[in-house]
C-alpha cells in the first residue's frame, strides 16, 4: 500500500543536511511497514532492530561507547553497515533510553549513515520517564492513519491518480462525482487503519473485519501499563472505552462519560492519550487574525485516531452507505471526525495545528468547525450540507476576519462563489467535495 509519507522520506534520504529521523505516530498506523519497505526499495542493505526485543535493546544498554556499538552492530545483525547504502531502522526506540542518547553520536560521528527510528509511545514515555531527545541532532516526521486518497489508491489506483492530478475540479462529471462519493462512504465506514484497509481490499467482508478492529482496540488497552501508573490506568481505560462515542463533539473533562471522575484526573488521562496520538483535543480559538491564540479553558473538540474505529466502537455502521448527505449523519459527528483526522495528516513535516473558532457573545453564538493556518493565512472550514447562504457561522467569522477565503466540505460537487456577508464584506467560498479535501490548499484562491 502506497503511503504519502514516502515522498517526505525520499527528501530526507537525499538531503545533504540529513539528521537521524524520528517517525512519530500512533501504534498500527504503518510506521514499521513503511520504513522497512522504504529500506528494501531504496537501499542496498537494511538493518532492522525492535527495542521491545530484549536482545536488540541490550545492544544499546550494554555498549559502553558509540565506537563499541558501531563495531558490534553489523556482527549482530549479520548485515553490512555502509554509510550511504545502509538504512538502520530502530523501532520502538522509547523502550531503551540509551538508544535515544546514541542518536547524537550517529549524527556527529556517522552523518552519512541513514538512521530512521519509530516510536509510538515516545511522547508518553517522555512525560512519564523524563526521556530526553538530543536537541538539534534529530528531525521528525509524523504519520497518521491512511487518508482517503491512500485508501482509494489501495483499491483503485487509476481513480486515485486522476484525483491526485486533477486541476479542473469543476470538470468532474456528475457520474464520476457519485462514484467518488461511493468510495468515500466506504472510507467513512472502514477507516484508514492499514490492517483493516488491507483486509477490505483483499476481499474480507465488512462484517468479518470486526476481529481486526477488536484486536486494535485491545492492543491500545494493553499498552496502557507501559506508560501509565496503576493509579492512572483506570482513567485511561475509561477514556479509551468511551472516546469513540464522543468523537467530533466538544467534551468536558469533569464527569466525562458520566464517570463521576474529577476534571483533574480526566484531563491527565486525556493528555497521556494525546501523547500516544490516540486522541486529539482540538482547542477552541476566538481569534480571527494571526497569531491564533487558543482558549485552553474552552471545552475541546475530541477527535479519535480513526473514523473506522469510531464507527466500530460506537456501532454506527449501517446508515452510512445509504445516506445521501453523510454530513448530516449523527449530527455531523462522523464527517467532522473524518475531516479532522485528514486535516491533521496534511503535513508530515510538523504537527498541524487545528482549532475550531467560536464566539460566545450574548445573543450571537457562533462556531466554525475547524480553522487552520497555512503559509501565513487562516482558513475557516465548515463541514456542512445546504445552501451557501445559510452558513451563518462562516459569515459571522468572515465579517471581521483577516482572510478572504473560506471552505465548505460537503457531499456536493466542487463549486466556488464570491458572496457577501450581511455587513457587505465579500469573500470567496470554495465548496469542496469530501473526496478532494486533501487538495484543499492547492485549490484556486487558497
Amino acid at each position: 500500500m502506497d503511503r504519502r509519507i514516502v515522498s517526505a522520506l525520499m527528501k530526507w534520504k537525499k538531503s545533504a543536511s540529513r539528521k537521524p529521523l524520528l517517525l512519530r505516530g500512533a501504534r498500527q498506523v504503518g510506521k514499521t511497514y513503511t520504513l522497512r519497505a522504504f529500506g528494501e526499495q531504496n537501499f542496498d542493505h537494511t538493518i532492522y532492530l525492535n527495542l521491545e526485543n530484549p536482545s536488540d535493546a541490550n545492544l544499546f544498554r550494554h555498549s559502553t561507547s558509540f565506537q563499541e556499538l558501531w563495531e558490534i552492530l553489523p556482527l549482530y545483525a549479520k548485515q553490512k553497515l555502509v554509510p550511504g547504502k545502509t538504512l538502520l531502522i530502530i523501532d520502538e526506540i522509547q523502550a531503551a533510553p540509551s538508544a535515544l542518547n546514541m542518536l547524537r553520536f550517529f549524527y556527529e560521528s556517522q552523518p552519512d549513515l541513514h538512521v530512521a527510528c519509530a516510536g509510538s509511545l515516545l511522547e508518553a514515555m517522555i512525560a512519564r520517564e523524563g526521556l530526553q531527545i538530543p536537541v538539534g541532532r534529530v528531525q521528525y516526521l509524523y504519520m497518521f492513519p491512511m487518508t482517503f486518497s491512500e485508501f482509494l489508491r489501495a483499491g483503485n489506483r487509476e481513480l486515485a491518480d486522476y484525483l491526485a492530478s486533477c486541476t479542473d475540479f469543476s470538470g468532474v462529471s456528475s457520474s464520476l462525482h457519485q462514484e467518488c462519493m461511493r468510495y468515500f462512504k466506504y472510507y467513512l465506514l472502514i477507516g484508514g487503519m492499514p490492517e483493516v484497509v488491507k483486509g477490505y481490499w483483499g476481499g474480507t467482508s465488512i462484517s468479518d473485519l470486526a476481529p481486526i478492529y477488536e484486536s486494535l482496540m485491545t492492543g491500545f488497552m494493553d499498552d496502557i501499563h507501559k506508560y501509565a501508573s496503576s493509579a492512572e490506568a483506570k482513567y485511561l481505560r475509561l477514556v479509551l472505552q468511551h472516546a469513540p462515542r464522543f468523537a467530533g463533539t466538544r467534551i468536558k473533562y469533569e464527569n466525562f462519560a458520566n464517570s463521576g471522575y474529577r476534571s483533574r484526573d480526566m484531563k491527565r488521562a486525556f493528555d497521556l492519550l494525546v501523547a500516544t496520538n490516540l486522541v486529539t483535543c482540538v482547542s477552541g480559538c476566538p481569534s480571527r487574525g494571526l497569531p491564533l491564540t487558543p482558549n485552553l479553558k474552552k471545552s475541546p473538540k475530541l477527535l479519535f485516531l480513526d473514523v473506522g474505529l469510531v464507527n466500530y466502537a460506537s456501532e454506527m455502521r449501517h446508515e452510512i452507505l445509504q445516506a445521501e448527505a453523510v454530513e448530516s449523519l449523527y449530527k455531523g459527528r462522523i464527517t467532522e471526525q473524518a475531516v479532522g483526522q485528514q486535516l491533521l495528516a496534511l503535513n508530515a513535516q510538523r504537527r498541524q495545528d487545528v482549532h475550531y473558532w467560536y464566539r460566545d457573545k450574548p445573543g450571537s453564538v457562533a462556531e466554525v468547525d475547524f480553522i487552520l493556518t497555512h503559509q501565513g493565512r487562516i482558513y475557516p472550514i465548515e463541514v456542512k450540507a445546504g445552501k451557501t447562504g445559510v452558513l451563518r457561522s462562516v459569515h459571522t467569522y468572515m465579517n471581521e476576519a483577516e482572510t478572504e477565503c473560506a471552505f465548505r466540505i460537503h457531499s456536493g460537487r466542487y463549486d466556488q462563489n464570491e458572496i457577501a456577508t450581511r455587513n457587505g464584506k465579500r469573500f470567496t467560498l470554495t465548496s469542496c467535495p469530501f473526496y478532494l479535501m486533501e487538495r484543499l490548499l492547492s485549490m484556486p484562491d487558497a
